[in-house]
This record gives structure tokens, sequence and C-alpha cells, in this order.
């Protein structure tokens, strides 16, 4: 073993144990490992202190340019965890999540565990929406979109008001076209028309699903209201042909409703100017 590097471990372990400076200690194993990753002594002496409260967020990040430069992608992943557990600055949290989750996905192949990392960095920062995103794909990849809706849903109890309309979105986005849950996806974008009545892209998904699911009554007034916002012109004027027809069939069918009415109505007269027991012309 090198004399420099058995120097530099003496030195640190008399710093950790006889003096009790583990910080200083820790930045000397680090220096130790800066100059040889594979350092046995200095290896096990920061990863010993990984379980010290006070000083394993610092213990980790000395390990981890060891970790890279050995190439062992599950190291990274349980230093990365460490930092983000422990580190008091919400950015430098999600940083290590973001990477975890990189390594998770890629060089590990576990999808799932990369979404757990994304999830976890979702709850720091909800209003992040390349996160967002990136949790999402994740989730997809994973074959978790469920644990997905579960999170945002979540999130939406305690989110800002500037971010609830982005989160009822995306959530009405992933019940319909990826869960198959028309009902959750109306709810989702009724709440959003609660917060922005003018909401262009709520009223238009909202009058698709209305469509598709025969909801007619529901579809008239979501279409008079896309109708007046909508800036397309061709938009526009297919909205109006529709409103037509909607319209049109709404008048049919009351004019049926009347007609059945009557009869009935003519119906119970006949039958009422009958005595009882006098039986029926048919007889």
């Amino acid at each position: 073993k090198d004399k420099a590097a058995a120097l530099g471990v003496q030195r640190a372990r008399l710093l950790e144990t006889a003096l009790g400076d583990k910080a200083e200690a820790i930045h000397r194993y680090g220096d130790v490992l800066a100059a040889n990753p594979l350092d046995p002594d200095a290896l096990n002496a920061l990863e010993n202190l990984l379980t010290d409260a006070d000083h394993r967020e610092a213990a980790a990040r000395a390990l981890l340019p060891a970790y890279v430069a050995q190439r062992d992608q599950r190291k990274q992943v349980g230093a990365l965890a460490v930092i983000a557990e422990a580190a008091n600055d919400a950015l430098e949290k999600i940083t290590a999540l973001k990477k975890a989750a990189e390594l998770h996905s890629g060089h590990l192949r576990q999808p799932e565990q990369a979404f757990a990392s994304l999830a976890t960095a979702m709850r720091l920062a909800p209003e992040d929406a390349e996160l967002r995103a990136g949790a999402r794909a994740a989730a997809e990849e994973a074959d978790a979109l469920d644990s997905y809706a579960e999170v945002v849903e979540e999130l939406i109890e305690s989110a800002q008001e500037s971010i609830v309309v982005a989160l009822h979105c995306e959530l009405a986005d992933v019940y319909e076209r990826k869960l198959n849950q028309q009902d959750a996806a109306v709810d989702h974008l009724r709440a959003v028309l609660l917060v922005d009545s003018k909401h262009l892209e709520a009223l238009r998904s909202l009058q698709r699903l209305y469509r598709t699911k025969e909801q007619f009554a529901e579809l008239v007034p979501v279409t008079e209201r896309l109708s007046l916002l909508e800036p397309d012109p061709a938009a526009k004027s297919k909205l109006d042909n529709l409103l037509s027809g909607l319209n049109c069939d709404s008048a049919r069918c009351r004019s049926m409703r009347r007609v059945s009415r009557s009869a009935t109505s003519c119906s119970r007269t006949a039958s009422s100017r009958r005595c009882p027991g006098q039986p029926s012309r048919s007889d």
C-alpha cells in the first residue's frame, strides 16, 4: 500500500477516534479516496460512518466519487439515498433523487425504484412540471400509473392555487387516456373549471368525454360555453353545427314525450268511460 495513503488513513483514524473530530476525519478519508478510489481502509472507515446520524451525509458525499470511479451503480444509489434523506436543502435532495432515478432506470433496470425516487422528489417540488413529467414517464415504464395518480391526488390536497389547475389537468389526462377511468377524468376536469371557467383545454376534454359517454344533457351546456370561447373559426363552426343537431334532437325528444303523454292520457280517458265489468270492444 502507498505510504502516503497509509499515513493519510492513519491520521484520519486518529482524528476520528482519539480526537473525536469526525468531520475532519471524513475530509481526510475523502482525500485518500480521491487518490485511490479502491483504498479499502478509507472505504471501510467511511462506510462505517454512514450509520452516524450526525455525519452520514458527509460520509456519503465522500464515498460517492469513489463509487462513481468504481462504476458501482448499486453503491452509488445507496449513497445518493443517504444524501437525499439527510440533506437539509430541498434542491440537494431533489438532485440526489433524480440522479438515483437515472441510475435505477438505466444501468440497474429498476423502473419501480426509479419511479419511487421521482415520486419522493415530486412531493418536494410539486410545481416542477419537468419533474412531474419524468415521474409520469417512470411510472408508465414501471406499470405504476395508478400509483402516480395517487401521488398527484395527495399533492392537490396541499398544493398552492397556482399549480392546482395543472395537477387536475394531468390527472384527468392520466385517468382518461391511461387508466380508462372516464368518471374520474370528468371529476378533475370539472374541478379545473371551478378554478378557471374559461380553461379551453378542460372544456374540450370534457366535451369529448361527454360525447363519448353520450351524456347529452351535460354535453349541450359545455359545448355552448366552448363555442363562445373557441378562437378558431373552423372549430367554432363545427361546434355550432353540433349544437344545432343537439338542440334539434332535444326538441324532437320533447315533442315525442308530449305525443307519448297525450296518447297515454287519451287511453286513460277512454278506459275510464267504460263501466266496471263492461267488456271492451274486442270482447
